[in-house]
């Protein structure tokens, strides 16, 4: 093999390695609506899950002082504290068992005692050890040192107690804490206000009373039914794409089956509307109970929001759908 063989071939391996690598981080192609492996969706719906509905209640009975939002509508943060109690009660409570928490002056005072219990002890014996050694006696009786050694053991005892009354007193501090953070409740997901269960500041309140509900919206899941024909060919992380309708006909019976309830794709769909993407999380194993021959599907659907409060994407919003298939 000569010389510009091997130079050929070199330069057509090295060629081949860059139209590689530059494919390679080619950007991915957006999912199309008319994808040539784009499934038709029978109906479609939109779905809220249970899991991204919360129910605020309290935790124990008392007054509410105060709402973040007072109203419907409103939207919240996960953190936010949303719901307050009237809590000065507890919060005086509070306050002093605090300062017995920190209080040392118990253990400092029964500190003291046993220091000087035990000072006098020694300063005896050490006494009765120097006159017996002068003078053959003893100038303190055995029950006098009885009674020092005596005081010295109530003064150790009361040292102990006062320690363990420091920390019974940092427990009770702990409980009262934990007891106070019961009067705040906090959003545990971001979403909108959806009902305040006629609840308003300066209402009263039981212990296990809803107070407001807040529902996420921020991603929502789309109900698919499609022909049983397409069964083989729908994959769990399959995308799925959705695009809002315009209504022109009746919506299904609402005495009909869980599939006949669903939408149809029969409405046309309005223009430039925006397309929103999925994925496929679910396949239902159960064919639907109507008597058209499907199964359904559930798609995560990223919302898309158009300002405080609003989302493109609601559920019972009328929508149509199509699955790519992954080939």
């Amino acid at each position: 093999m000569t010389n510009r063989t091997v130079l050929a071939i070199g330069c057509l391996l090295a060629a081949l390695a860059l139209i590689t690598v530059s494919s390679a981080f080619e950007p991915q192609a957006a999912p199309r609506w008319d994808d040539p492996n784009a499934i038709e969706v029978t109906r479609a719906r939109i779905e809220i899950k249970d899991s991204d509905t919360v129910e605020i209640s309290v935790d124990i009975p008392g007054t509410i002082t105060s709402l973040a939002p007072e109203a419907k509508g409103g939207v919240v943060q996960e953190g936010q504290v949303v719901v307050e109690l009237d809590s000065r009660l507890v919060e005086a409570q509070l306050e002093e068992a605090r300062l017995k928490a920190n209080s040392t002056v118990l253990i400092d005072f029964a500190d003291v005692a046993l220091q000087d219990a035990e000072l006098k002890l020694s300063s005896k014996m050490a006494t009765n050890a120097r006159t017996k050694e002068k003078r053959g006696v003893e100038l303190y009786t055995p029950d006098e040192i009885s009674q020092l050694k005596l005081d010295v053991v109530k003064a150790t005892a009361e040292l102990a107690k006062a320690k363990e009354d420091k920390t019974a007193a940092e427990l009770a501090l702990k409980t009262k804490e934990t007891e106070l953070a019961q009067y705040k409740r906090t959003a545990t997901k971001s979403g909108i206000v959806t009902e305040m269960h006629k609840k308003s500041i300066g209402s009263a309140v039981r212990q296990g009373d809803p107070v407001m509900t807040i529902v996420n919206l921020a991603r929502v899941t789309a109900v698919c039914v499609l022909d049983m024909s397409f069964e083989d060919r729908v994959n769990i992380g399959d995308t799925v794409l959705i695009r809002r309708t315009r209504r022109s006909g009746q919506t299904a019976g609402s005495g009909g089956s869980r599939a006949n309830q669903l939408t149809s794709v029969a409405p046309q769909t309005a223009p430039a509307e925006e397309i929103f993407v999925g994925k496929v999380t679910f396949i239902n194993p159960v064919k639907t109970p109507d008597k058209d021959n499907s199964f359904e599907i559930e798609a995560e659907i990223e919302n898309k929001s158009t300002g405080p409060g609003k989302f493109l994407l609601r559920k019972g919003s009328f929508v149509e759908a199509v699955v790519i298939s992954r080939p």
